[in-house]
């Protein structure tokens, strides 16, 4: 849940998009002599790519601060068994990044639930009387989002925290092992706290660069239409 939300969250940003296109494309393109529609479809292969690897990702940084946690305590536990016994620690922080992700499409649509109440299907249902009730979608200011989003990060990382250090005192009640522990954890809510702000904080690009303009030379280097700053973006083509 906090890989594939954060990655759902990053991969439409322009630093993300730009990491691909501004960084990635140019190389290939010095090896690889195909039309620019080619390198869109490697594009999107190189996005479910990082989907599928972003797992794997949080679950290696997850087990170098539980390794981390077992170095400074000096336990004998194994690192699987440390790494189950924290691992429920992090759930308020992964249900946080669902709530602010989806926040503006919850409360936005938030009237059409009555209407989907009677007729979940779609098929001319009446259940509750409630099929034909209309109502606008609520508009929600982006200050009033931004706040709210940040507000819910961080209180689902003092709650995480929180279980994280009674989950300490159950497995290390012993001398400082517990607040040794603790350390490690808390820097890992940290950076994941880091990660969530600065995702929220990201312009999005919501697509890729342009077509490059023709070159007059047979030089490899594209020649980007400029738009917003450094390149322009056009609508998904799949």
């Amino acid at each position: 849940m906090l890989s594939s939300t954060a990655f759902d969250g990053v991969h439409e940003t322009r630093p993300w998009v730009l990491l691909f296109w501004k960084g990635i494309y140019p190389q290939l393109t010095r090896f690889i002599a195909q039309p620019y529609l080619f390198f869109v479809d490697i594009y999107y292969d190189w996005q479910w790519a990082m989907l599928f690897l972003s797992p794997f990702l949080y679950l290696a940084i997850y087990l170098l601060f539980v390794w981390i946690m077992k170095i400074v305590t000096g336990s004998q536990r194994s690192l699987r068994d440390l790494a189950l016994q924290f691992a429920f620690s992090l759930i308020p922080i992964a249900f946080v990044y669902n709530v602010t992700h989806y926040y503006t499409l919850l409360v936005g649509q938030a009237p059409a639930i009555l209407t989907m109440v009677s007729d979940p299907f779609g098929i001319g249902w009446d259940l509750f009387g409630t099929a034909h009730t209309v109502r606008a979608p609520i508009i929600l200011l982006a200050d009033g989002v931004w706040h709210t989003q940040v507000g819910l990060i961080l209180f689902g990382h003092i709650v995480s925290v929180y279980l994280a250090h009674v989950q300490a005192l159950e497995v290390f009640p012993k001398g400082k092992q517990g607040v040794w522990s603790q350390l490690p954890m808390l820097v890992l809510m940290v950076l994941l706290t880091t990660i969530g702000l600065r995702i929220l904080s990201l312009p999005i690009a919501a697509g890729q660069v342009q077509d490059p303009l023709p070159q007059p030379s047979s030089s490899a280097e594209p020649a980007f239409a400029l738009a917003t700053g450094d390149v322009a973006f056009a609508p998904k083509t799949r």
